[in-house]
């Protein structure tokens, strides 16, 4: 291999520099010839027939790009380069915020009954069997639950602001509390069930609801 060959040919290459047909002849490092470039842009003329424009022409001698001529973009106005990112809020509807609160007032309503009469009659008999102390356990959650649904629909009538964030903060925390209340109640009281109807050679077992 002669590479000293190759190398003095690319050399020569490099340093080659005349005026051919065409204008100035050289070359850069890479074998590129180095000219003139001209920029053009076909522009229909209304007859449904497209026009080459010359736009620019770029000097690589003295790096200077000239403009003949402004381009010309479809509509009017200059395409985006890149991705455009929008953010846009999206905010609930009223009347389907109206329909989710009243449900959502109505359950409270009705729990906070459910509650109010469980404490008043917690010494019954069919009440205590009932394990009373749970239920309102139960019945708390459930209030928390409906209200989180209420925080949660405010705060998506209402703009990225502090107030905002503070629903979404305090209706996720309301939520969270009421599910771990209603829902570990109605575990506690699936254990009790479980705990009695699995051990048949104790015919009477006391489980009281503290224990659960």
């Amino acid at each position: 291999d002669r590479t000293d060959i190759r190398d003095s040919l690319f050399d020569i290459m490099k340093n080659l520099s005349f005026a051919g047909v065409t204008g100035r002849v050289t070359f850069d490092e890479n074998g590129d010839r180095i000219g003139y470039t001209t920029m053009d842009q076909y522009i229909p003329d209304g007859n449904g027939d497209m026009i080459s424009t010359s736009i620019a022409l770029y000097d690589p001698y003295n790096d200077i790009l000239e403009f003949y001529a402004s381009l010309q973009f479809a509509g009017g106005y200059v395409p985006a380069d890149g991705k455009i990112q929008l953010v846009e809020t999206q905010l609930l509807n009223g009347y389907l915020f109206g329909v989710v609160a009243a449900c959502a007032a109505l359950g409270i309503l009705y729990a906070t009954v459910f509650l109010v009469f469980n404490i008043s009659y917690r010494d019954k008999k069919l009440i205590k069997l009932s394990s009373p102390y749970i239920n309102n356990i139960i019945l708390v959650g459930c209030i928390f639950c409906f209200t989180g649904c209420i925080l949660m629909g405010k705060r998506m009538l209402t703009s990225y602001t502090d107030t905002a964030s503070q629903l979404c903060m305090g209706a996720s925390c309301v939520i969270c509390l009421g599910f771990t209340m209603a829902f570990g109640g109605l575990f506690a009281k699936t254990w009790r069930v479980h705990m009695i109807f699995t051990n048949p050679t104790q015919r009477k077992k006391n489980l009281q609801d503290w224990k659960l």
